[in-house]
C-alpha cells in the first residue's frame, strides 16, 4: 500500500500486488476510513510519503540532508521548536503512521525488511533513483513520474495526477522493500527514508539529457557546443554541456538552489557556497549547519 499525503484532498492510496498489477485505488479517502481499508486489504507493507515525526533537533534531518548532497531536492522536517504552518502537513502524516501502527505496522527504522511494516518513502527520491537521473528540463513532473513507472512495469492508465503516481511510486518502493531490493538514508534506529535500489549512490544525481518523450529537452537542444571544443558538464547539475564552468544563467540557478538549501540547515549546501565564493559564512554561524 503506497500512501500519498496530503491535508486538503486527503490521502490518495494506491495497492499493488506482486506482479504489480493495481488492486486498489488510485482512490483518495480521508483518515477516518484508512483503518477499514487497511483491515479490508492486509498489505504486507504500508509505504507512507511523510516523515514518521519531527526531527530530533535543528531544521532538517539527516535523511534530507544526504538526499541534498544526491542531488536529490526534498522539504527539510525540522524539529518541533522550528515548525511552521508550512510543515503543518506533516501532521497528517504523523497520523497515518500512528493509524498504522495501532494496526500492527510498526515504523522500520533499521536492519532487514519484514512484512507487516510502515516505512518512509519518498516519490520524488523513488523516481530518480529508478531511472538513475533527475528529471529532464522542461518536462512536466506527471509525464516523468508516469514514464518511470511505466518503464518499471507499473500500469497507470487510471492514473490522472501526480498525486496517484506518487502513491503507485510509494506501493512500488514498498515492494522493493518486501524483496530485500532496497537501501535507506537517514539514521538507523531513529528515522530511515527507504529508496528502492539495493546500493546506496554515491555521487550526485545528474538530470537527464533526454526529454522523457524521446525528444531533447528545449534547453539542450538551444544550447550546444560548437565544433572542436571540448564540452564539459554545466556545473549546477542539469547534465548539460557546457563551454565553461555552467550553461548561461546556470550559475545563478544553481546559487539560488544553494542559498534556499542552506536557509533549510544544509551544511554540504553552505560549504559549497563557500567553495564557489559566493558567500563568507562565519565559523560560528557555519556551526549550526548540519
Amino acid at each position: 500500500m503506497g500512501i500519498d499525503v496530503a491535508i486538503a484532498r486527503g490521502l490518495d492510496i494506491v495497492v499493488l500486488d506482486d506482479s504489480l498489477r493495481v488492486v486498489f485505488g488510485p482512490a483518495s479517502l480521508r483518515l477516518v476510513d484508512l483503518p477499514d481499508l487497511i483491515r479490508r486489504t492486509e498489505p504486507n507493507v504500508i509505504a507512507i510519503d511523510s516523515p514518521p515525526a519531527w526531527g530530533l533537533s535543528g531544521k532538517s534531518r539527516p535523511i534530507e540532508r544526504q538526499l541534498q548532497a544526491l542531488g536529490i531536492s526534498i522539504f527539510p522536517t525540522p524539529a518541533a521548536e522550528f515548525a511552521r504552518d508550512l510543515h503543518r502537513w506533516m501532521e497528517t502524516g504523523f497520523d497515518v503512521f500512528k493509524v498504522a501502527g495501532d494496526l500492527g505496522y510498526p515504523l522500520h527504522t533499521a536492519g532487514a525488511s519484514f512484512a507487516r511494516s510502515a516505512i518512509e518513502v519518498f516519490p520524488h527520491a523513488s523516481a530518480v533513483v529508478l531511472r538513475g537521473t533527475l528529471a529532464p528540463v522542461g518536462v512536466a513532473k506527471y509525464v516523468w513520474r508516469r514514464s518511470v513507472l511505466e518503464a518499471a512495469g507499473v500500469a497507470c492508465s487510471e492514473m490522472r495526477t501526480t498525486d496517484h503516481l506518487d502513491a503507485a511510486l510509494a506501493a512500488y518502493t514498498g515492494l522493493s522493500f518486501l524483496r530485500g531490493d532496497f537501501c535507506v538514508v537517514g539514521t538507523p534506529g531513529e528515522a530511515v527514508l527507504v529508496l528502492p535500489i539495493g546500493t546506496m549512490p554515491i555521487r550526485r544525481y545528474m538530470r537527464d539529457r533526454e526529454a522523457a518523450t524521446g525528444r531533447r529537452s528545449r534547453l539542450h537542444a538551444a544550447w550546444q557546443v560548437p565544433l572542436g571544443e571540448t564540452p564539459h558538464t554545466c556545473g549546477c547539475g542539469c547534465g548539460g554541456a557546457a563551454r565553461r564552468r555552467y550553461l548561461p544563467g546556470h550559475d545563478a540557478k544553481h546559487k539560488s538552489r544553494l542559498l534556499a538549501e542552506m536557509r533549510a540547515g544544509s551544511g554540504p549546501a553552505a560549504d559549497e557556497l563557500q567553495r564557489l565564493g559566493w558567500v563568507r559564512i562565519p565559523p560560528a554561524a557555519n556551526s549550526l549547519l548540519r
